[in-house]
């Protein structure tokens, strides 16, 4: 042969053809075949649970509202909770106390107030028209120094408690009241007794109740709740026991 490297050269190349072209055609053989199929146009107003997304991808979405839990058996341990009656029972009445269920549940016992004296055995009926004094005289009282501004301002008020004096509360931290009286005809001012619901008094009778009980005359069964009744002496109050 006259060009060996010529002939050698044409084979090598007519082979790497070949093989090239089986190879793709290979390929392509294993490729699933594609087809296009076209997306279903949905209406949103005709079934609310299924959306179009703008990724042309369908998502179903469930409303929870809609969801209903499973009634729990008796052997759940889930805490089932009761709302309370919002009427207030009476599960006992008797002469001296009451007991009653709160709406809430909670049962309360309460003392009905029967006292010995009332406002109508210690009238007064002295009316005082004259001008009140405008100058306090404090010495005749213990501590009455300590609520100076707050009894100068019950001046205002005039008389409000047996016939010629005026009566001033004065709140000295929780569950306490202190009080003091002034005689408006000489200045004079006087300690009251300590309470720890209040007063009532009465312009026309020398009795003062501490802690009086509710309107309809029933008061908390506890040490510092107690109603007590005083009497005014023109000097002092004096317990009735």
């Amino acid at each position: 042969m006259k060009h060996p490297l010529f002939i050698l050269a044409i084979s090598a190349i007519a082979t790497f053809t070949m093989g090239w072209f089986g190879h793709r055609v290979f390929l392509n053989s294993q490729q699933p075949e594609r087809i296009s199929l076209p997306i279903p146009t949905l209406s949103p107003e005709k079934d609310s649970l299924i959306h179009l997304r703008t990724d042309n991808q369908l998502v179903k979405t469930f409303d929870s509202s809609s969801i209903k839990l499973p009634a729990p058996d008796s052997n759940s341990s889930t805490t089932i909770i009761v709302q309370a009656s919002a009427k207030t029972d009476t599960l006992w009445d008797d002469e001296k106390e009451i007991v009653i269920k709160t709406p809430d549940g909670s049962v309360e016992i309460l003392r009905k107030f029967r006292p010995l004296k009332s406002f109508k055995d210690f009238i007064v009926t002295e009316k005082f028209k004259k001008k009140p004094v405008t100058i306090l005289d404090f010495s005749t009282s213990k501590y009455g120094k300590l609520y100076k501004t707050e009894t100068k301002k019950s001046l205002a008020s005039g008389q409000v408690f047996a016939g010629h004096y005026s009566f001033t509360c004065i709140d000295c931290g929780l569950g306490c009241f202190a009080s003091t009286i002034v005689d408006l005809k000489t200045g004079n001012v006087y300690d009251g007794p300590h309470a720890s619901l209040g007063y009532e008094y009465k312009l026309n009778s020398r009795l003062l109740i501490i802690n009086p009980p509710a309107t309809e005359g029933y008061y908390a069964a506890c040490d510092y709740c107690e109603p007590e009744l005083y009497v005014w002496t023109g000097k002092s109050f004096k317990k009735i026991e």
